[in-house]
């Protein structure tokens, strides 16, 4: 019995998903303020064994951590409604398992607003393989929860400065030539 629990936990810490079963990823240091912002969720699963030739057609559902405020009876001055406290739950990201290629980047397109709560997010995954093998996440491979940092013309003033910079470092080697 002992042994099994051991054995589930050093499996889960690898990112390996049994059939039916499910795995969890906490993300922190996120930014509160994502509304109307986009955020993108990319993995690579393996199926059976990690290797990239390895490549078929597995299903499974995305799961997420939403937090619902729940309102008191109370209003503020302002008049809106005031926020007794917060209830975490966890909600599919489809109706149906979605069906997707193993071994493959793959990016899904999530809405910020809802995901982050605190500067944290958690993402959950059921493995719904239809040949049930075990599914693998490598830490290397994801998932990655990516968020806007900055906009177009901040990329590409600092582009253009680094673009400068090697300009003006290559030039310093070719005059002390």
């Amino acid at each position: 019995m002992m042994i099994d629990m051991i054995t589930k936990e050093l499996k889960e810490k690898r990112g390996e998903v049994p059939v039916r079963g499910e795995i969890f990823w906490d993300y922190e240091g996120l930014p509160d303020d994502l509304a109307g912002e986009m955020v993108y969720l990319r993995y690579k699963v393996f199926a059976d064994a990690a290797t990239p030739n390895n490549q078929q057609m597995t299903q499974g559902i995305f799961l997420a951590r939403v937090t619902i405020p729940v309102y008191g009876p109370g209003t503020n001055e302002k008049g809106e409604r005031e926020i007794k406290s917060y209830q975490d739950q966890i909600v599919s990201l489809s109706d149906y398992p979605e069906e997707f290629p193993s071994s493959i980047t793959n990016e899904m397109m999530l809405n910020g607003d809802f995901l982050v709560h605190n500067g944290t997010a958690r993402i959950g995954f059921i493995n719904y393989d239809p040949t049930r093998a075990n599914l693998k996440f490598q830490s290397a491979d994801g998932p990655f929860l990516l968020v806007k940092e900055t906009g177009f013309l901040a990329n590409y003033v600092r582009a253009v400065v680094v673009i400068f910079l090697q300009i003006f470092v290559l030039s310093l080697i070719s005059v002390s030539l």
